[in-house]
């Protein structure tokens, strides 16, 4: 079979990790399958492993155009390439498909944002997740297999994309054997920040930060003493809801426990989750939620707010507080620190837990989907 990927989409986050882990994962699945994995040029820093049987080709999309360009090579000039390297199947696990692809077509729908958040700010923004909606739609109609990455999402966006569910399949993310319970000792690099409670998650409009900043008021006001610092770990991508969120950190007098960092190397994920306390999730809506899975991984607490995919990733192995509650979640947080019992009993749930996710396992079903497209 051979199999052509469409990795040109991924920025930031999930979607990163999931092109870092499932296509080493997919090609080692199936060493008799020929694999060629379409990226940008400007991704050459994400290092990725490069399997015998797949080879990465490289394309260039102008930075400051990068949607329109990116919608151009899709529709244009991949569907020439695809029959230039006479693909069998082509994988796009970001949204979006070629609509004149001349072969089949499995497509991956991971972005909830389209359908479940409140609206950009800025007109550019709303238009903008106005033409993915579209895309979206007409990508699953063409589409010969589509696969989510939860239940929750495969139910949902399909009754939005009015996408038949017998047409659909749920393959979720995995865990790598990277991240592990910490040793008895911190992580070195971290322990300047210790204690510190972590979030990670980019900072936009469909995270609860609003909540959190205002719940950290609680917690710092009755465990001062105990706790030093808010770390939130991802890239700023709404620069006017992040001033919003210095701002109300400046007038709760909480600015100097509160800290964004913008990025962290992934070889250093580990270490940053071992080092933490507690791991919030604050989203209005998730597809999946991978920081709450690599949290568990590590023995680390999980406090997420009360959604549908949370608790269908986490199970019992999570502590749920109600959106837009500050009280509610710093009193959660607050319990989870101070009551060893809750802790331990989160802690082995949340590794129990971790461990039915893998990627080869994930890798395996996504090449089952491969095949049955064919």
């Amino acid at each position: 079979m051979r199999i052509a990927i469409d990795g040109t989409a991924p920025v930031i986050g999930g979607g990163i990790t999931w092109l870092r882990e499932m296509v080493p994962a997919l090609c080692a699945a199936s060493p008799e399958d020929t694999f060629w994995l379409f990226l940008r040029s400007d991704m050459l820093e994400l290092k990725l492993r490069a399997p015998t049987n797949c080879d990465h080709l490289w394309i260039t999309l102008p930075p400051k155009a990068r949607v329109m360009g990116r919608l151009v090579w899709q529709q244009v000039v991949l569907p020439l390439w695809l029959y230039k390297i006479k693909a069998d199947v082509l994988l796009a696990p970001y949204d979006i498909a070629p609509i004149f692809a001349p072969c089949k077509v499995v497509l991956g729908i991971q972005n909830a944002s389209p359908y479940y958040v409140l609206s950009p700010s800025n007109w550019l923004g709303r238009r903008r997740l106005q033409l993915l909606r579209w895309l979206t739609k007409i990508s699953a109609w063409r589409a010969d297999k589509v696969f989510f990455v939860s239940e929750w999402s495969r139910q949902a966006i399909s009754r939005k994309l009015r996408l038949p569910l017998q047409k659909s399949h749920v393959i979720y993310h995995g865990v790598s054997d990277r991240f592990q319970p910490r040793e008895k000792k911190p992580a070195e690099q971290f322990c300047g920040l210790s204690p510190y409670v972590l979030v990670v998650g980019s900072v936009c409009f469909y995270k609860d930060y609003i909540t959190l900043i205002k719940a950290w008021k609680i917690v710092v006001t009755n465990m001062k003493q105990y706790i030093k610092k808010l770390l939130i770990v991802g890239p700023i991508l709404e620069s006017q809801y992040y001033q919003k969120l210095i701002s109300l950190a400046d007038d709760l007098k909480i600015n100097e426990s509160v800290s964004f960092v913008s990025s962290v190397p992934p070889s250093e994920m580990p270490a940053l989750y071992q080092g933490a306390l507690a791991l919030i999730m604050p989203s209005y809506t998730e597809t999946f939620g991978l920081p709450m899975l690599e949290a568990m991984a590590c023995g680390i607490p999980v406090i997420a707010s009360d959604i549908p995919v949370a608790r269908e990733i986490c199970g019992e192995a999570a502590c749920y507080y109600r959106l837009g509650d500050p009280e509610d979640l710093a009193e959660k947080l607050i319990y989870v620190l101070k009551y060893t019992d809750k802790r331990s009993e989160l802690i082995k749930s949340g590794k129990e837990r971790a461990q039915h996710f893998s990627w080869d396992k994930s890798a395996v079903r996504l090449l089952q989907l491969l095949r049955d497209a064919l």
